[in-house]
Parts: structure tokens; C-alpha cells; sequence
């Protein structure tokens, strides 16, 4: 399997591109390995089959101090190419932590490369654009974007789709109010940032005598990377960030322990007692099993021991960029609360409890997307049908009824209901020839959802059915979104389930602001 990296490019002496054990390159690959600066045809293998850059145009003064070539300077390529398809790579951490075999979602997946985006310059529409069209023509089978913000490409995208090629966009790192997310056309797979599955608690202990040196923090201004980088010149031994335990550290080119801003005192009441003040550092792991949603917003102190007054940082916004391609089948598997049973919260600049609109369709579950019992198939024309109603910028939507919740999507979504509207859907049985499904509806609050038919039989000529869902305002409220959910069951293994989503109005030319 072939799959698209469109971004910075890639450092292919990196062992997640390791190429032990692949096969010769599939015949039916059209690709190049393009060379350039510092990257020679032998920087391609059966791992990395291709290989393009895009610099066309783009005026060489900002391009200095970049690679000519698909080597990628800045990182974020080589990132998300590996957080897609790396390589299995055994006896993998950082500095001690998170200790075990690295590897992408995909690990067996070849990897394409397409550098079309620069440091100084960004992701320009024509070299995305082109990249695109290369790639489809290279027979990669798969598409992913790690690009957040609107991009014009994104309208592009659809050839690919109608060519039977998934394509994977970035949902930005804006949110969790309303209307945040970019790359939300109805072809294309949106992915949201979320947190990993671990924390790292760790025990900071005071001590002169400890092994670990003498640190001596030098002030800086600046997000926590620059303020990382100057520590990690100076021969640090970490940074101590204290700030609300609410989403990610920044990257940190040394060791970064997250305290509460209570425990910011004591740290620096001993930083500033001692001459030579030093930390020593216990790791330890525990295991969690849910994910959020991180949008940060922090705020960091940086503590100087030995000489001098400690400093105070101040952080803005950052954002993890952290989105992966699937090569596996989809499923939606949401869930409302973590571990503890506890109602799961939407980071950013306002905290709230988390809904659809936050937690999408939920984390892929791979085992269980490849027996899904039923699928939500869209023919491509349907979108070319609703392509000038997806965006007011595209032009007239000649369409009678031109809502966006008559495309065949797993979801609905209804932004204007008054008194009713019905939807229809088709489902397709892709599971046990002999099946029986029954509809299990969880209305929104002030809404009445009628599916019918609810019951579904497949057998071996009746393979797909179409129901309707109608939805009906039981309370007359100029209100918000309310959820719900539509899931069919089979009695046994299969519970295939959709995020529905109501907003009831009683008038048309309606804004509701925050």
C-alpha cells in the first residue's frame, strides 16, 4: 500500500524508514525519486518508493538555509510520515520514558513523499496543488494532508476521491467554540488532535547532594522550544513548567515536568534558598485509557538555580499539529466519559463538556473497523452533485434541496429544524450474508426521531436498504445543537452507530454568538 505524505519532506536515515524485510516495489508504482540537495537516489528504498519537491516559482530568498530536495529541515514531515507508516523500531523512548517498540499506524505501508510546503513560505496553493495531481498520477492509494487552516487545495481533493483514493486533511488546532474547524469538506476524512493514552507522573526531589549537576536557567523570551533550546545550550538538566494541567507540553530538547501552579512556590521559595540548588528527577509511568482533545493555552515559568533571580516566561497558544493518516478501515467508537467514569472535557481557550462536534466520530478502532457489519457508501458523483453547495465561495447551488444532510454520510446533522424534516440513508451489508438489524434511537433533547423501517434483513439478493429518519421539534426554542444517535444491532457482535445532531430554530435569519 502506497500512501501520500504532502508536507516539509522527510529524513530517510531515520529507522522508521528502514526498509529491512520489504519486498521489491509494487510494478503498478509510477513514481519518482527526485534528488536534490543532500538526497540521492539511493535516499529512496522499499520503504520510501518516491520521492518529489516543489519549488517552482518560489523566490530563493526564502528558501535559504532549506534543503533543496525532499529532506526535510523543519520536522514536521518526518513526523507525521512516521507517526503514519514507521517502521517497527525496537528499545524506542525519550530519555527513559514511554520505553518500548515505536511504530506508525501502518508500519508495513510504503511511503511516498511529496515536499510541498517551506519553513518561510508555508504551504502555497500550487505546490499543494501539484502534488496532488503528481500523486494520484504515482497510484498512491492513499491521501493525507497534515495541513491545518482552509486551504484551497482542500477543493481539489475530490478528484482523488472520485479515483477511489481516501484523503486525510488535519481539523486544525483551533476550538472547541463553534465553527473552529477547517478542512471539513464532506469527501474527505477530517482528523482532530488528541492526547496519547499515557501520563508520566514524576517525583521531583530537593537535594544539593543529588548526582545530577548544577543547572543555571538562562532568562528568554519566547514560546517553550526556544526557551527549551537555550537551557539545552546551557547543559540543563530540564525545565520545570508550571501552569494548569490541561493538554500537552510544547517540544522540549531536554527534559520537561509539568507541576501545578500551586507547587510554583515551593520550587522557586528553594531554587532561590540555595546557591546551588539542584533537582533530581524519578520517573515513573501509569496507564490511562481515554483521549482528549488537546487545544492549549499555557503560561511557563522558567526557575534559575545557582546564581541570579529566577525568570518568568510567558506562553501563548501552541498547537501539536499532530494528525496521522489511516491505511485501516474506519469505524467510529466515541466515548462520553474516561476510565474513572467521569464526563470527558473539550480543552482550549473556553472549557466545557465535550459533544460531537468535539469528539467527531471518535478513535479509530482497526480490529473491530474490519468486520463493521454495516457501511454508509457515497458514490463520488454525489458529491460532484453537491460541489457548488458545500461553500458559498464555489458558486450557486442549482440543487432544489441543496442540504449537505442528504449526502449518504455516517451522521446528520439538521441546522435549521422547525417543525419536521426527513432524511433518508442507505446502508450496506458487508458483514454476515444472513443478517437481521434492529434500530435503537437516543433522541435529542426536544426532538422526536422516527426511523423506518427499523428492522433490516440482508440475505444473499438483498444486500443494501434505505430507511428514513424523520426528525420532528417537539418544543418551539430558538436553541442550540442537541445530540443523539442512531444505531442498528444485530443481536450479536455488530452495533453500527451515527451521531445525529438537531439544532431547532423558529427563525431563518438566526446568529447565535459567544
Amino acid at each position: 500500500m502506497q500512501y501520500f505524505n504532502d508536507n516539509t519532506g522527510i529524513w530517510p536515515e531515520s529507522k522508521s524508514f528502514d526498509d529491512h524485510g520489504y519486498g521489491p516495489v509494487p510494478s503498478r508504482w509510477k513514481g519518482i525519486c527526485q534528488t536534490g540537495e543532500l538526497f540521492s537516489i539511493h535516499s529512496c528504498n522499499r520503504k520510501i518508493i518516491g520521492a518529489r519537491w516543489y519549488a517552482r516559482g518560489i523566490d530563493p530568498s526564502l528558501l535559504a538555509g532549506e534543503y533543496q530536495s525532499p529532506r526535510d529541515s523543519h520536522g514536521h514531515g518526518t513526523h507525521t510520515a512516521s507517526t503514519a507508516a514507521g517502521s517497527f523500531v525496537s528499545n524506542a523512548s525519550f530519555h527513559g520514558l514511554g520505553s518500548g517498540t515505536a511504530r506508525g499506524g501502518a508500519p508495513r505501508a510504503r511511503l511516498a513523499i511529496y515536499k510541498a510546503c517551506w519553513v518561510d513560505v508555508g504551504c502555497l496553493d500550487a505546490t499543494v496543488l501539484k502534488a496532488i495531481d503528481d500523486a494520484i498520477h504515482d497510484s498512491v492509494d492513499i491521501l493525507s494532508l497534515s495541513l491545518g487552516g482552509q486551504l484551497n487545495p482542500y477543493y481539489a481533493s475530490i478528484h482523488a476521491v472520485a479515483k477511489g483514493i481516501p484523503v486525510v486533511f488535519a481539523g486544525g488546532n483551533d476550538g472547541p467554540v463553534p465553527q473552529t474547524i477547517a478542512n471539513d469538506l464532506p469527501w474527505v476524512i477530517t482528523v482532530a488532535a488528541s492526547s496519547i493514552d499515557r501520563s508520566f507522573p514524576t517525583v521531583l526531589t530537593f537535594g544539593d547532594d543529588q548526582a545530577l549537576p548544577p543547572a543555571r536557567a538562562v532568562a528568554a523570551d519566547g514560546y517553550l522550544q526556544d526557551v527549551a533550546k537555550r537551557l539545552n545550550e546551557a547543559k540543563a538538566a530540564g525545565v520545570i513548567v508550571a501552569r494548569p494541567p490541561l493538554g500537552l507540553l510544547s517540544t522540549c530538547q531536554v527534559l520537561c515536568v509539568n507541576v501545578d501552579k500551586g507547587r510554583r512556590a515551593k520550587i522557586l521559595a528553594y531554587a532561590t534558598s540555595s546557591r546551588f540548588a539542584s533537582f533530581y528527577l524519578v520517573l515513573g509511568i501509569l496507564k490511562r485509557r481515554e483521549a482528549n482533545v488537546p487545544i492549549q493555552h499555557q503560561l511557563i515559568w522558567q526557575f534559575a538555580s545557582g546564581e541570579g533571580e529566577p525568570g518568568i516566561q510567558h506562553c501563548g497558544e501552541q498547537s501539536d499539529g499532530a494528525q496521522g493518516g489511516s491505511f485501516l478501515l474506519q469505524r467510529a467508537e466515541p466515548r462520553t466519559t474516561n476510565a474513572n467514569g467521569f464526563p470527558i472535557e473539550a480543552d482550549g481557550g473556553v472549557r466545557k463538556l465535550a459533544d460531537p462536534f468535539d469528539f467527531g466520530g471518535g478513535h479509530i478502532d482497526p480490529d473491530r473497523a474490519s468486520d463493521p457489519g454495516l457501511i454508509y457508501d457515497v458514490d463520488p458523483k454525489d458529491y460532484f452533485k453537491y460541489f457548488h453547495c458545500s461553500d458559498d465561495a464555489l458558486g450557486s447551488c442549482d440543487l432544489v434541496d441543496h442540504h449537505l444532510y442528504h449526502l449518504n454520510l455516517p451522521s446528520i446533522s439538521i441546522p435549521d429544524l422547525k417543525t419536521s424534516v426527513t432524511v433518508c440513508r442507505t446502508v450496506t451489508n458487508v458483514g454476515d450474508t444472513n443478517s437481521t438489524y434492529k434500530a435503537e434511537v437516543q433522541s435529542p433533547p426536544g426532538v422526536k426521531v422516527t426511523v423506518e423501517p427499523s428492522l433490516l434483513q440482508f440475505n444473499c439478493t438483498q444486500t443494501a436498504h434505505t430507511f428514513t429518519v424523520k426528525f420532528t421539534s417537539v418544543e418551539m426554542v430558538q436553541g442550540g445543537f442537541t445530540f443523539g444517535s442512531l444505531t442498528w444491532v444485530d443481536g450479536g457482535k455488530h452495533s453500527v452507530r451515527i451521531p445525529l445532531a438537531v439544532r431547532v430554530i423558529i427563525q431563518d435569519e438566526f446568529s447565535d454568538t459567544s
